[in-house]
């Protein structure tokens, strides 16, 4: 997945607009249940998912990880799980979605985590750059 980068930044700027969408939404309908579905489509789609991208731009080694596509996968499936199940556990339907899309976006943060700490074992400075 040697685009990895830029999967991630085009997933980021999906949530951006869904984002979005929800933020008009609830603002012309002046109905802000949903304020913390659409605080975390921002955080973690846009921003988190963006800086993942932007991560692994910056540090190619960290694309050639053997996790690197593990973690898009994980991370990616949080986000999905994680933000509906906000809006469940929100309108008090149930917290199971939330519940269980936290812990595989947590799954996703820690192998984030030790691609970085490979990384740093590695010896891998921020100007190394390998061929796009």
């Amino acid at each position: 997945m040697s685009r990895i980068d830029r999967y991630y930044i085009v997933a980021a700027a999906a949530y951006l607009v869904i984002g979005l969408c929800l933020g008009i939404g609830m603002g012309i309908t002046e109905n802000f249940q949903l304020v913390a579905v659409h605080a975390h489509i921002n955080l973690v789609g846009w921003a988190s998912l963006g800086l993942y991208g932007l991560t692994l731009r910056a540090f190619p080694e960290l694309r050639a990880s053997k996790l690197a596509p593990w973690q898009f996968g994980v991370a990616n499936l949080g986000a999905i799980t994680f933000l509906p199940g906000i809006a469940l556990a929100v309108t008090q339907t149930t917290p199971v979605l939330a519940i269980v899309g936290s812990l595989i976006w947590l799954l996703g943060a820690l192998l984030f985590l030790a691609m970085c700490i490979g990384l740093a074992r590695n010896g891998g400075q921020p100007g190394d750059r390998t061929p796009r």
